[in-house]
């Protein structure tokens, strides 16, 4: 069984796992409250308090997304559910705009890597492309198949749209 990660355009907190059939089999909205501003309108910016798995062919799945990686009272919560395959969606950039495949590599990727293991399964990682000409700071993408050990065994560069395609025989 093969699955394919996108790198989109746009970012969003809320995520959905679409079954075979078409109906939704897991909505997630992001637990980690950091991604909105504190006066943020609670009607609008709306943030999660489960988490959950759901029951798949392949196994049980479920997601984390961006800091939800990094709390340190969430990925416990995940790791207990025994989770096959966490799905990662994020948003990460460098301060000064670059796409620095090489700083990924040796000081970003290592430290996900770590957190990944922590939550207790294989995942697939993918980082959205911002626009530089409305952010601040872009996101500079990437894609990224990891196993439950934190080693990458695929992935897409950064900066480059794409998909990147994974055969989870050999993730899961």
């Amino acid at each position: 069984m093969k699955a394919a990660l996108l790198v989109p355009r746009v970012t969003a907190d809320p995520a959905a796992l679409i079954a075979p059939a078409g109906s939704i089999a897991l909505r997630y909205r992001r637990n980690q409250p950091q991604w909105h501003g504190i006066g943020a309108d609670s009607a609008v910016y709306r943030q999660g308090t489960s988490i959950e798995v759901a029951r798949t062919p392949i196994g049980n799945v479920g997601f984390l997304i961006c800091g939800d990686l990094f709390d340190d009272a969430l990925v416990p919560r995940f790791r207990a559910l025994r989770p096959d395959l966490l799905l990662f969606p994020f948003a990460r950039c460098f301060p000064d705009g670059s796409a620095d495949q090489g700083r990924w590599d040796t000081e970003e990727m290592p430290e996900y890597a770590r957190q990944l293991v922590s939550a207790g399964a294989p995942a697939l990682m993918a980082n959205y492309i911002g626009d530089p000409d409305i952010e601040e700071c872009p996101s500079f993408g990437g894609a990224f198949a990891v196993s439950a050990d934190g080693e990458v065994v695929a992935s897409l560069p950064l900066g480059v749209e794409g998909a990147l395609i994974v055969d989870l025989s050999g993730l899961l």
